[in-house]
């Protein structure tokens, strides 16, 4: 799954074992997502999933009784070119058509 939004909040933590992980929470305009990142101090993904920062996150969802994760599998920087930028207004501008 790949989703995108911005992160508002993010804890990195140590684990009984020695390693790093980190919580993040990836918000967008209807609702926000946890994130998991593991092996967090060995990952570039860290580098990208950082408090504020606008990304795009591909990863497994993890569902259980306390809700809703993303287990990150890789991230990056949401920074459209203006050439895609205006490809999805049209896209969006289509969509938005009556149906003839």
């Amino acid at each position: 799954m790949t989703v995108g939004g911005i992160v508002t909040e993010y804890k990195k933590l140590r684990t009984k074992s020695g390693s790093q992980m980190a919580f993040a929470t990836l918000s967008d305009i209807e609702s926000e997502v946890e994130l998991i990142v593991f092996k967090a101090g060995e990952s570039d993904k860290t580098q990208v999933v950082q408090l504020d920062s606008v990304v795009l996150v591909k990863g497994r969802v993890d569902q259980t009784e306390k809700g809703t994760k993303i287990v990150v599998q890789d991230a990056h920087i949401f920074d459209p070119k203006p050439a895609e930028i205006e490809k999805a207004k049209e896209h969006q501008a289509r969509r938005n058509e009556p149906l003839r």
